[in-house]
Protein backbone atom coordinates (compact mmCIF):
# COMPACT_ATOMS: atom_id res chain seq x y z
CA UNK A 1 0.00 0.00 0.00
CA UNK A 2 2.81 2.36 0.89
CA UNK A 3 4.63 1.60 -2.36
CA UNK A 4 1.48 2.41 -4.36
CA UNK A 5 1.09 5.77 -2.59
CA UNK A 6 4.75 6.58 -3.28
CA UNK A 7 4.39 5.78 -6.99
CA UNK A 8 1.28 7.97 -7.31
CA UNK A 9 3.03 10.89 -5.57
CA UNK A 10 6.04 10.58 -7.86
CA UNK A 11 3.83 10.61 -10.97
CA UNK A 12 2.03 13.74 -9.74
CA UNK A 13 5.37 15.50 -9.11
CA UNK A 14 6.61 14.66 -12.61
CA UNK A 15 3.43 15.99 -14.20
CA UNK A 16 3.81 19.25 -12.21
CA UNK A 17 7.42 19.71 -13.31
CA UNK A 18 6.53 19.06 -16.94
CA UNK A 19 3.71 21.65 -16.84
CA UNK A 20 5.85 24.45 -15.37
CA UNK A 21 8.06 25.14 -18.43
CA UNK A 22 5.01 25.66 -20.62
CA UNK A 23 3.54 28.17 -18.17
CA UNK A 24 6.84 30.03 -17.89
CA UNK A 25 7.26 30.09 -21.64
CA UNK A 26 3.87 31.70 -22.09
CA UNK A 27 4.82 34.53 -19.75
CA UNK A 28 8.19 35.42 -21.35
CA UNK A 29 8.57 39.21 -21.83
CA UNK A 30 10.30 40.41 -24.95
CA UNK A 31 12.48 43.52 -25.33
CA UNK A 32 9.48 45.58 -26.39
CA UNK A 33 7.62 44.68 -23.20
CA UNK A 34 4.97 42.40 -24.80
CA UNK A 35 4.47 38.79 -23.69
CA UNK A 36 4.90 36.14 -26.38
CA UNK A 37 5.16 32.40 -26.49
CA UNK A 38 8.65 30.97 -26.76
CA UNK A 39 7.64 27.74 -28.44
CA UNK A 40 7.50 24.24 -27.02
CA UNK A 41 9.40 23.55 -23.80
CA UNK A 42 12.94 22.40 -24.15
CA UNK A 43 13.51 24.07 -27.56
CA UNK A 44 15.76 27.14 -27.85
CA UNK A 45 15.12 29.72 -30.54
CA UNK A 46 17.84 29.89 -33.14
CA UNK A 47 19.58 33.28 -33.38
CA UNK A 48 19.21 33.12 -37.18
CA UNK A 49 15.44 32.98 -36.99
CA UNK A 50 13.78 36.40 -37.51
CA UNK A 51 12.12 37.95 -34.51
CA UNK A 52 8.38 37.84 -34.43
CA UNK A 53 6.86 41.27 -35.15
CA UNK A 54 4.95 42.80 -32.31
CA UNK A 55 1.29 42.97 -33.17
CA UNK A 56 0.53 45.73 -30.63
CA UNK A 57 3.27 48.09 -31.92
CA UNK A 58 1.83 50.84 -34.14
CA UNK A 59 4.55 52.71 -36.12
CA UNK A 60 2.16 55.46 -37.24
CA UNK A 61 1.20 56.25 -33.66
CA UNK A 62 4.87 56.33 -32.68
CA UNK A 63 5.69 58.79 -35.52
CA UNK A 64 2.81 61.06 -34.52
CA UNK A 65 4.03 61.21 -30.92
CA UNK A 66 7.60 61.95 -32.12
CA UNK A 67 6.37 64.74 -34.42
CA UNK A 68 4.35 66.26 -31.61
CA UNK A 69 7.42 66.21 -29.35
CA UNK A 70 9.70 67.76 -31.98
CA UNK A 71 7.21 70.50 -32.83
CA UNK A 72 6.81 71.50 -29.20
CA UNK A 73 10.53 71.48 -28.34
CA UNK A 74 13.04 74.31 -28.96
CA UNK A 75 16.29 73.84 -30.86
CA UNK A 76 19.73 74.17 -29.30
CA UNK A 77 20.27 77.52 -31.05
CA UNK A 78 17.01 78.80 -29.60
CA UNK A 79 18.09 77.71 -26.12
CA UNK A 80 21.43 79.52 -26.58
CA UNK A 81 19.63 82.69 -27.71
CA UNK A 82 17.33 82.45 -24.70
CA UNK A 83 20.35 82.13 -22.38
CA UNK A 84 21.85 85.26 -23.93
CA UNK A 85 18.61 87.14 -23.32
CA UNK A 86 18.57 85.97 -19.70
CA UNK A 87 22.16 87.09 -19.18
CA UNK A 88 21.47 90.49 -20.76
CA UNK A 89 18.42 91.04 -18.58
CA UNK A 90 20.38 89.97 -15.49
CA UNK A 91 23.08 92.59 -16.08
CA UNK A 92 20.42 95.17 -16.91
CA UNK A 93 18.81 94.55 -13.52
CA UNK A 94 22.23 94.81 -11.84
CA UNK A 95 22.91 98.14 -13.57
CA UNK A 96 19.47 99.48 -12.68
CA UNK A 97 19.15 98.39 -9.04
CA UNK A 98 22.54 97.36 -7.60
CA UNK A 99 25.10 99.69 -9.17
CA UNK A 100 23.50 102.90 -7.85
CA UNK A 101 24.04 101.52 -4.34
CA UNK A 102 27.81 101.47 -4.95
CA UNK A 103 27.83 105.26 -5.09
CA UNK A 104 27.39 105.25 -1.32
CA UNK A 105 30.82 103.62 -0.96
CA UNK A 106 32.61 106.05 -3.31
CA UNK A 107 35.54 107.98 -1.85
CA UNK A 108 37.10 111.18 -3.20
CA UNK A 109 40.43 110.83 -4.97
CA UNK A 110 43.39 111.86 -2.84
CA UNK A 111 46.64 112.37 -4.80
CA UNK A 112 49.75 110.73 -3.34
CA UNK A 113 51.87 112.86 -1.05
CA UNK A 114 55.59 112.90 -0.31
CA UNK A 115 54.92 110.39 2.47
CA UNK A 116 53.81 107.79 -0.11
CA UNK A 117 56.14 108.14 -3.12
CA UNK A 118 55.97 104.47 -4.16
CA UNK A 119 53.41 103.48 -6.78
CA UNK A 120 52.68 99.75 -7.04
CA UNK A 121 50.95 98.27 -10.05
CA UNK A 122 49.17 94.92 -10.10
CA UNK A 123 47.74 92.83 -12.95
CA UNK A 124 44.51 90.86 -12.78
CA UNK A 125 42.75 88.75 -15.41
CA UNK A 126 39.23 88.82 -13.89
CA UNK A 127 39.32 85.51 -12.08
CA UNK A 128 41.29 83.58 -14.69
CA UNK A 129 44.61 81.99 -13.84
CA UNK A 130 47.56 83.48 -15.72
CA UNK A 131 51.35 83.17 -15.25
CA UNK A 132 51.77 86.97 -15.18
CA UNK A 133 49.08 87.52 -12.54
CA UNK A 134 51.58 87.49 -9.67
CA UNK A 135 53.78 90.19 -11.24
CA UNK A 136 54.14 93.45 -9.29
CA UNK A 137 55.72 96.66 -10.60
CA UNK A 138 56.93 99.53 -8.43
CA UNK A 139 57.78 103.01 -9.73
CA UNK A 140 58.82 106.16 -7.92
CA UNK A 141 60.16 109.56 -8.89
CA UNK A 142 63.55 110.72 -7.67
CA UNK A 143 62.22 114.24 -7.15
CA UNK A 144 59.53 112.99 -4.70
CA UNK A 145 62.10 111.63 -2.24
CA UNK A 146 63.38 115.04 -1.14
CA UNK A 147 67.07 114.33 -1.79
CA UNK A 148 69.90 116.74 -2.35
CA UNK A 149 71.89 116.83 -5.58
CA UNK A 150 74.59 114.40 -4.45
CA UNK A 151 72.13 111.83 -3.09
CA UNK A 152 69.95 112.01 -6.20
CA UNK A 153 72.99 111.50 -8.47
CA UNK A 154 74.12 108.51 -6.40
CA UNK A 155 70.63 106.98 -6.45
CA UNK A 156 70.48 107.32 -10.25
CA UNK A 157 73.87 105.61 -10.62
CA UNK A 158 72.82 102.79 -8.27
CA UNK A 159 69.55 102.22 -10.17
CA UNK A 160 71.43 101.75 -13.46
CA UNK A 161 69.24 100.63 -16.36
CA UNK A 162 66.06 100.94 -14.27
CA UNK A 163 66.28 104.72 -14.37
CA UNK A 164 64.28 106.63 -16.96
CA UNK A 165 65.98 110.00 -17.68
CA UNK A 166 62.99 111.37 -19.56
CA UNK A 167 60.58 110.91 -16.66
CA UNK A 168 63.20 111.10 -13.89
CA UNK A 169 61.78 107.92 -12.34
CA UNK A 170 62.99 104.47 -11.29
CA UNK A 171 60.96 101.39 -12.21
CA UNK A 172 61.40 97.79 -11.01
CA UNK A 173 59.32 94.62 -11.23
CA UNK A 174 59.25 91.19 -9.61
CA UNK A 175 57.49 87.90 -10.41
CA UNK A 176 59.72 85.38 -8.64
CA UNK A 177 57.06 84.31 -6.13
CA UNK A 178 53.61 82.85 -6.59
CA UNK A 179 51.73 85.50 -4.63
CA UNK A 180 51.51 89.23 -5.29
CA UNK A 181 52.07 90.04 -1.61
CA UNK A 182 55.40 88.19 -1.65
CA UNK A 183 56.59 90.04 -4.75
CA UNK A 184 55.50 93.37 -3.28
CA UNK A 185 57.38 92.63 -0.07
CA UNK A 186 60.51 91.74 -2.05
CA UNK A 187 60.37 95.02 -4.01
CA UNK A 188 59.86 96.97 -0.81
CA UNK A 189 62.98 95.39 0.68
CA UNK A 190 64.99 96.18 -2.48
CA UNK A 191 63.91 99.84 -2.35
CA UNK A 192 64.89 100.02 1.34
CA UNK A 193 68.34 98.62 0.57
CA UNK A 194 68.75 101.03 -2.34
CA UNK A 195 67.87 104.04 -0.17
CA UNK A 196 70.14 102.81 2.62
CA UNK A 197 73.08 102.54 0.22
CA UNK A 198 72.24 105.96 -1.21
CA UNK A 199 72.36 107.60 2.24
CA UNK A 200 75.84 106.26 2.96
CA UNK A 201 78.02 109.42 3.09
CA UNK A 202 81.32 107.57 2.64
CA UNK A 203 81.18 107.60 -1.17
CA UNK A 204 78.88 109.44 -3.60
CA UNK A 205 80.41 107.94 -6.78
CA UNK A 206 81.51 111.33 -8.09
CA UNK A 207 84.20 109.74 -10.23
CA UNK A 208 81.63 107.56 -12.07
CA UNK A 209 79.84 109.32 -14.95
CA UNK A 210 76.17 108.88 -15.82
CA UNK A 211 75.43 106.17 -18.36
CA UNK A 212 72.12 106.49 -20.17
CA UNK A 213 72.91 104.27 -23.13
CA UNK A 214 70.18 101.84 -22.09
CA UNK A 215 67.50 104.46 -22.71
CA UNK A 216 66.29 105.01 -26.24
CA UNK A 217 63.64 107.71 -26.59
CA UNK A 218 60.60 106.68 -28.53
CA UNK A 219 60.29 108.67 -31.71
CA UNK A 220 56.91 109.13 -33.29
CA UNK A 221 56.91 107.61 -36.72
CA UNK A 222 55.59 109.93 -39.36
CA UNK A 223 53.37 108.43 -41.99
CA UNK A 224 55.24 108.09 -45.28
CA UNK A 225 52.91 109.08 -48.07
CA UNK A 226 53.44 107.86 -51.64
CA UNK A 227 55.47 110.16 -53.90
CA UNK A 228 52.68 110.12 -56.49
CA UNK A 229 50.43 111.99 -54.08
CA UNK A 230 52.99 114.80 -53.85
CA UNK A 231 53.20 115.09 -57.64
CA UNK A 232 49.42 115.16 -57.90
CA UNK A 233 49.15 117.94 -55.29
CA UNK A 234 51.84 119.99 -57.05
CA UNK A 235 50.05 119.59 -60.36
CA UNK A 236 46.79 120.77 -58.80
CA UNK A 237 48.53 123.82 -57.34
CA UNK A 238 49.92 124.75 -60.77
CA UNK A 239 46.47 124.41 -62.33
CA UNK A 240 44.97 126.71 -59.70
CA UNK A 241 47.68 129.33 -60.27
CA UNK A 242 47.16 129.24 -64.03
CA UNK A 243 43.40 129.55 -63.57
CA UNK A 244 43.78 132.51 -61.22
CA UNK A 245 46.15 134.23 -63.68
CA UNK A 246 43.76 133.73 -66.60
CA UNK A 247 40.89 135.14 -64.58
CA UNK A 248 43.03 138.16 -63.63
CA UNK A 249 43.85 138.85 -67.31
CA UNK A 250 40.15 138.79 -68.27
CA UNK A 251 39.35 141.56 -65.81
CA UNK A 252 39.36 144.91 -67.72
CA UNK A 253 41.92 147.35 -66.47
CA UNK A 254 40.81 150.96 -65.96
Amino acid sequence: MRSLIRSLAGARTCSTLLARPAQNAASVVTRRGVASAAGPPGRRRNFREPKEQDEEFDPEEDEESADAYELGEMTSDAHAELDRHRETRHFARVAAYEMPILSQLAKPFVPPTTATPLRFRYTTYLGEQHPAESKVVVEFSVADLGLNKGQAAKLIKLAGVRYNPERNSIKMSCEMFDEQAQNKRYLSNVVDKLLKAMRDPSDYFKDIPFDFRHYKPKQKKMAQLPFEWLEFSQQKMKEREQKSQSEAEKIPQE
